[in-house]
C-alpha cells in the first residue's frame, strides 16, 4: 500500500512539474519575443522624452516595459496601474497587468484586469486566450476551459489556442479528449516543429496515463525527432521499457532464474566440500 501511495505522489509531483513547464511554454508562445537591447540606453532615451512630455501614457508604459525586462515588476505595476486609472479602457496597460499579476500568482489582481480585456474588446480572441492562460496558471482549469472555448468560437483557426485547450483537458485528466484534439492538430500542415513537439509530448502524457504504452512510445519518439533534444532520451528509454514490459519481464526473470541456479550449484558444491 505504501508503494502505491508513493507512486501516486510521484505522479502528482511530475504532473505539477509538467504543468509549470507547459505554462512557461504557453506564455512564451503566446506573446512575441522582443529583440535584445540595452536596457540602460533605452531607459535614458525614454526618460529624456518624458522630460518633454511627462504625461504621455505610451512613454510611461514604455518605461514600465523596461522595468519588466529588468525584473522590477513592482515599479512596472505602479506605472501600468497609474495609466489604467487615468484611462480605464487602455488595453495595453490592462494586458501587461494581466501578464504580470499572473506571473506573480496574484489571483485577486490578475483576474479583474484579464477579464477587463475581454469586456473592452470582446471580439478579440487573443484577450480570451490570455484570460484562459491566467486561469490555467492559477489553477482554475474549468474557468480556463470556458475562456479557451470562447476564444476558439471567435477564431477557430488558431492552432495555439486549441493547443491551450488541449493542455486544459490534460490538466483535468480528460485524456481521450486530449488525444483526439492533439491528433487532429498534428494533421494540420501549418503547425511548426516546436508546436508538433509540444503536441506529441502532450500525447505521451495522455497515453501514459491511460496505460497505452506503445502509443506513448511513438509519441515520445516523435518528440525527440521534432526537437532533437537529448533531454528526452531518458523518457524515450522509459517509454520503451513500458511498451515492452512482457519482454523485459521475461528477460529479467530468465536472468534471475539463471543466477539462482548458479548460486544453487555453488551452494551444493560447498555443502559437499568440493
Amino acid at each position: 500500500m505504501s508503494g502505491i501511495l508513493l507512486g501516486l505522489k510521484r505522479k502528482r509531483f511530475l504532473m505539477q512539474v509538467f504543468k509549470s513547464i507547459i505554462f512557461l511554454l504557453l506564455f512564451i508562445s503566446a506573446f512575441p519575443v522582443q529583440a535584445k537591447f540595452n536596457l540602460n540606453d533605452e531607459y535614458l532615451k525614454i526618460e529624456a522624452k518624458l522630460q518633454v512630455d511627462p504625461d504621455n501614457s505610451n512613454l510611461l508604459m514604455d518605461k514600465a516595459y523596461i522595468f519588466t525586462q529588468g525584473l522590477e515588476f513592482d515599479r512596472a505595476i505602479q506605472i501600468y496601474e497609474q495609466v489604467l486609472k487615468k484611462d480605464e479602457e487602455n488595453l495595453r496597460a490592462a494586458n501587461e497587468l494581466c501578464i504580470i499579476y499572473t506571473q506573480k500568482g496574484n489571483k485577486q489582481k490578475a483576474y479583474p484586469v484579464c477579464e477587463l480585456l475581454t469586456k473592452l474588446a470582446p471580439d478579440n480572441y487573443l484577450h480570451h486566450d490570455n484570460l484562459g492562460l491566467s486561469y490555467f496558471r492559477l489553477g482554475d482549469y474549468h474557468l480556463a476551459l470556458q475562456a479557451f472555448t470562447q476564444a476558439i468560437k471567435i477564431e477557430s483557426s488558431s492552432i495555439l489556442t486549441q493547443y491551450h485547450l488541449g493542455q486544459t483537458f490534460l490538466a483535468l485528466h480528460e485524456y481521450q479528449l486530449t488525444i483526439d484534439l492533439f491528433n487532429q492538430l498534428l494533421k494540420q500542415t501549418d503547425a511548426n516543429l516546436e508546436l508538433k513537439s509540444l503536441l506529441n509530448h502532450g500525447l505521451y502524457i495522455a497515453f501514459d496515463a491511460i496505460r497505452d504504452y506503445p502509443q506513448a512510445l511513438i509519441a515520445m519518439r516523435n518528440v525527440y525527432d521534432f526537437s532533437n533534444n537529448p533531454l528526452f532520451v531518458g523518457k524515450m528509454v522509459k517509454a520503451y521499457i513500458k511498451a515492452n514490459e512482457l519482454l523485459f519481464f521475461i528477460l529479467i526473470s530468465a536472468m534471475l532464474l539463471w543466477f539462482c541456479h548458479y548460486l544453487g550449484k555453488r551452494l551444493n558444491r560447498f555443502l559437499k566440500n568440493e
